[in-house]
């Protein structure tokens, strides 16, 4: 005899997940070893798990986190090679979760998401997906919980530069690096002075006849000692030391190797902005011209933009709402209002200094515990009210920070 659906008997949850990176690991992870009566797939469209850092291959790619501080609570790594682990050791580590609590069997790669519908008389997400062997062939699949965890670090942009798409020789973006890439006895240009950009110039200088590092802006970079004590040109330690804002208002940049490579004599630092790209040449705003063989464009990501259409209840779009003009809104970094029965990781107004990992593992542990009274309750849908998300969005602001926390201690992990 059948028995009764009751709020003591969780009602069976469809679970699809986009993104195999440190969050998508995370939130498998929680939920299959938290939720019971649940089906749940985790696509990525790469053929491995590792997001980010099973994209990125550019010389010296390392993480800019100390290596202690860069892992999963519940799955410490007590012999990390190095101070900043570099990106093979990272996937290495990443993998082990996935093998050691037997979480690939969930996951289906070389599967690309192309978009994602809520049906509100059903209330469930419509995903519509490729394999990445048979792109005209539509997957769609139907679930009741539709996760985001693409990550802000894989969806790169290259600068909107006039002329660049005309370079003569070869255009590359740190997230796109050519495997076998001869950069011996070449003229490169290295666009960029963060994180990519300072761990690649040290990997090619040895071997380039001449660098050009080209920066916009000064940034900090640690130790920071060595930007005062080890850059000897007076005209780059001005273009390197922010005097604009205070450190930790951005990102550090771990940058010993950099620091070092710029006092080589093949290491141009170049802060006059760039004007143009003309043949095999880029001219800057004082019209100086200078040819390069390479462009290397250490040039970040586009982080919020979703890499595929989302709409959510009634005209809601995720593209819509996360540009300058919708507001860049999110609740507790990890709900949008008008996206029932959605969750997101790293979205805007999310913590972006110092480790990613709590951060996930907090935002996980939210979503676990919502998605338990959807069973528990047997509730349909939920989403956060349209009010929330601007109530919380101030706590984003640096006004509203510095007035509201005062003379609290915060350490970044």
């Amino acid at each position: 005899m059948e028995l009764s659906a009751t709020a003591f008997v969780p009602k069976p949850i469809r679970i699809v997940a986009i993104g195999a990176g440190i969050s998508g690991i995370q939130f498998l992870k929680d939920a299959t070893t938290r939720l019971p009566n649940i089906s749940i797939t985790v696509y990525d469209k790469n053929s491995q798990e590792g997001g980010t850092w099973a994209e990125n291959r550019y010389p010296g790619c390392a993480c800019d986190i100390p290596s202690h501080a860069y892992q999963y609570s519940w799955n410490p790594n007590p012999r990390w090679s190095r101070l900043y682990a570099e990106a093979a050791e990272i996937l290495e580590y990443l993998k082990s979760p996935v093998t050691n609590f037997n979480l690939r069997r969930y996951i289906q790669f070389s599967t690309t998401c192309t978009g994602a519908n809520w049906d509100e008389n059903n209330s469930e997400w419509n995903v519509t997906l490729q394999r990445n062997e048979t792109p005209n062939d539509e997957i769609s699949v139907k679930c009741d919980v539709f996760i985001i965890a693409i990550g802000r670090l894989n969806n790169w942009k290259l600068p909107a530069i006039e002329g660049l798409d005309t370079f003569q020789g070869r255009v590359i973006h740190t997230a796109n690096w050519p495997q076998g890439l001869d950069h011996h006895g070449k003229d490169i240009a290295v666009i960029g002075n963060v994180a990519s950009s300072t761990q690649c110039l040290p990997g090619l200088h040895k071997d380039a006849r001449s660098i050009g590092n080209f920066v916009r802006g000064p940034t900090w970079l640690v130790p920071h000692v060595h930007m005062i004590k080890k850059i000897g040109d007076p005209q780059a330690l001005k273009a390197l030391v922010p005097i604009d804002y205070k450190a930790g208002c951005r990102r550090f940049t771990p940058a010993d190797k950099y620091i070092e490579a710029l006092n080589t004599s093949n290491v141009e630092l170049i802060s006059t902005q760039i004007k143009q790209v003309e043949g095999n040449a880029i001219i800057t705003t004082d019209d100086q011209r200078r040819t390069y063989d390479i462009i290397v464009c250490g040039t970040g990501f586009e982080p919020y933009a979703p890499r595929f259409p989302i709409k959510g209840r009634g005209t809601a779009n995720l593209s819509d709402l996360w540009t300058m003009n919708g507001g860049y809104e999110s609740y507790l970094a990890a709900t949008v209002a008008g996206f029932p029965n959605s969750f997101v990781f790293n979205p805007p107004i999310c913590p972006v200094n110092g480790s990613a990992y709590p951060g996930i593992e907090r935002t996980s542990d939210y979503v676990i515990r919502v998605i338990d009274r959807l069973q528990k309750d047997r509730l349909r849908s939920v989403c956060v009210k349209q009010s929330a998300p601007r109530r919380f969005q101030p706590l984003g602001s640096i006004t509203h920070a510095r007035d509201g926390l005062g003379r609290t201690l915060l350490i970044m992990v």
